[in-house]
């Protein structure tokens, strides 16, 4: 552990959230002495490196569209920002967009959500059946009322984003443990 064995911060779990944490933490203050410590070193049931690693702009909540927008605005500039020593990581970060489609029980709601997207500056269309299928010729569009696209919404290596943080949060000095918090003091 540290030199004294004491720490300003402590984070359980070190997945992108706990590593993320540390980065942001260390940059902020870089006198911090901030630990992660991780029982699974390799990953292996991270359920961020599970998940398909989607952004969208496509919420019905403004503050998670506001996450996302915050979201993309990071990855303008990640790897970059993530980059220790000539390593510049490769998240393959691509903006292939996403399509929610809505019947005509879900046109209302798709709606609703479409014009608070627009509201804060979202590049968000609503596409009706006759556009989904020109452009998504495989689609059946019998029973669809429409669907709304982000252009900017996309996919990347959920491992690649994790093992930035990681190694840019060591870089910065905080220290990686492999153990597993078994208790919270206060």
């Amino acid at each position: 552990m540290g030199e004294n064995n004491a720490f300003d911060v402590i984070l359980a779990g070190g997945g992108v959230m706990g590593c993320a944490t540390a980065y942001y933490l260390v940059k902020k203050d870089p006198q911090i002495k901030v630990a992660i410590i991780e029982k699974d070193p390799t990953y292996e049931f991270n359920s961020t490196i599970l998940s398909d690693a989607n952004i969208r702009l496509q919420f019905n909540v403004k503050e998670n569209i506001q996450i996302s927008q915050y979201g993309l605005k990071v990855l303008e500039t990640f790897a970059e920002d993530m980059a220790v020593d000539d390593e510049i990581p490769d998240v393959a970060f691509r903006q292939q967009g996403n399509l929610f489609l809505a019947d005509e029980a879900g046109k209302e709601g798709a709606l609703k959500g479409l014009a608070i997207q627009q509201k804060l500056g979202c590049p968000v269309e609503w596409w009706t059946p006759t556009q989904i299928k020109e452009r998504f010729p495989l689609y059946e569009v019998d029973q669809l009322a429409g669907g709304t696209f982000g252009s900017q919404d996309g996919t990347m290596d959920a491992y690649a984003i994790l093992m930035a943080y990681k190694k840019k949060a060591v870089a910065l000095g905080a220290e990686f443990i492999v153990g597993e918090a078994l208790d919270i003091m206060k």
